[in-house]
């Protein structure tokens, strides 16, 4: 059972490397080929489907267990850091922008699949399942809920156009659904959560 344990979290260990490498290759443009650039039409769909199929192929069995775990007191759990969240951001906005306003947008069956599908689970697998289920201790936990979180925000620098003020509404999401893996030890109401996220914002910008 432990060699078990150690193996996945080699497999974690490797996931993350692989993934930090990419991101920095991409970022910074050092490879260039058609491939690579395919992978990276209509918001990076088709490398970010290869990222996720990568996660549930290696992490296979415990992820399964975690669907199987999901209960009606976990998404309740989800609907309550939900409203939470949309409670915070619509202050912070009026605080902050003296308005609660998303801003109008034509979205693409491709943007709405990467924006309500592979965003959620991509981002939920690896800035929250592959980093925090390997902290054990409440130091480790904290640590690396840390480092999820600022991860998170500064992968959404380009969304925001690198505002920091609106960039805040990220580090927001990045909290809650940090806090609700960690109380739930269980990774799809986060994902649930960030799904209907994206879900209101989007419903937003269509009014």
């Amino acid at each position: 059972m432990e060699n078990n344990s150690t193996i996945l979290s080699l497999k974690k260990v490797i996931l993350l490397i692989s993934w930090a490498v990419i991101s920095l290759t991409i970022s910074h443009g050092v490879i260039r080929s058609n491939f690579i650039h395919k992978l990276l039409e209509n918001n990076q769909l088709g490398l970010n489907c290869i990222m996720i199929a990568a996660v549930y192929i290696f992490c296979m069995r415990e992820l399964n267990q975690s669907v199987k775990k999901v209960n009606g007191k976990m998404v309740k759990e989800s609907v309550k850091f939900f409203l939470i969240l949309i409670i915070v951001n619509l202050l912070y906005m009026i605080l902050v922008f003296g308005r609660f306003e998303v801003a109008p947008q034509n979205y693409s069956l491709g943007l709405l699949l990467s924006v309500l599908v592979i965003a959620p689970l991509r981002e939920e697998l690896f800035y929250r399942y592959l980093i925090l289920s390997m902290a054990h201790s409440k130091l480790q936990k904290t640590i690396f809920a840390v480092i999820s979180i600022l991860l998170f925000f500064y992968g959404h620098r380009f969304a925001y156009g690198g505002n920091l003020l609106a960039m805040v509404q990220a580090l927001f999401l990045g909290v809650a659904t940090t806090c609700l893996y960690l109380k739930t030890k269980n990774i799809i109401p986060s994902i649930i959560l960030h799904f209907s996220y994206n879900l209101f914002i989007i419903v937003l910008s269509l009014m």
